[in-house]
């Protein structure tokens, strides 16, 4: 297959090896994963890879490339010289020791994908270390479990499987205990008692306003034709004898 067919099948990430952040061995993993799929042989792998370099990456591999090509450079041999030439030389170590200070402090799935990221940059770590490793870090509770369930123990794969579907139970479990369910009380329906209605019959206020005595006197002098101020017949208020003395009838 020619290179560029090879290439052009999926879209592959670039290396440029500026930072050691780029993990060259992470990105070769990847590259390699490709290449398996599509049964590509060591000479078309050796051929396709420089058509990914960028940067630095690109600059060494010409300075590279006639003193590998003239060696018989194996894919093998590329590979590591990458490896060697832009790989962080602590990268081992640092990944050793922050698998062995990483905790879970979220959920399970967190806790897998760190765990596992970690795993692959810090090399050579077998299943059982692996094991003892992602249990020590999981959530008290979590271990406990597994103290007492040695049977849960055969793989890393279970072990990382098993913790992931008790954590989300237990959270799911904490959820419906944190919320329950809230009835609103029934609302009493309760109607006028007989007292209440008179009650309420006697104070009802009059749409004009209250009237006072004064005003019902009044009324009743108009009607009669007394006098507003002593409340006699025969002559008005301005002409009243005894709003002149001081002596009205109240």
């Amino acid at each position: 297959m020619a290179t560029h067919q090879i290439l052009k099948k999926f879209q592959l990430e670039t290396f440029s090896g500026i930072s050691y952040t780029e993990q060259v061995s992470v990105w070769l993993l990847a590259l390699e994963d490709y290449f398996d799929a599509l049964d590509t042989e060591p000479a078309e792998r050796i051929s396709a890879t420089p058509l990914l370099f960028r940067k630095n990456a690109k600059l060494w591999w010409r300075g590279f490339r006639q003193d590998f090509e003239a060696n018989g450079g194996t894919w093998m041999d590329m590979k590591n010289s990458l490896i060697l030439q832009f790989e962080d030389p602590n990268l081992v170590q640092n990944a050793r020791d922050e698998l062995a200070r990483l905790k879970q402090t979220t959920s399970v799935v967190k806790y897998v994908e760190q765990f596992n990221i970690l795993r692959v940059r810090a090399g050579d770590v077998s299943e059982s270390e692996a094991i003892q490793r992602f249990r020590d870090g999981l959530k008290p509770e979590l271990q406990l479990h597994f103290r007492g369930n040695p049977e849960h123990n055969q793989s890393l794969s279970q072990v990382q499987r098993i913790a992931g579907s008790l954590d989300n139970s237990w959270h799911l479990q904490r959820t419906n205990v944190a919320r329950p369910y809230n009835r609103q009380p029934a609302v009493e329906m309760r109607f006028p008692q007989p007292m209440e209605l008179d009650t309420a019959q006697m104070r009802r206020p009059n749409p004009t306003g209250p009237r006072r005595p004064n005003d019902r006197t009044k009324e009743e002098d108009f009607r009669l034709g007394n006098c507003f101020y002593c409340h006699e017949r025969g002559h008005r208020a301005q002409e009243c004898p005894r709003k002149k003395s001081g002596n009205a009838r109240s």
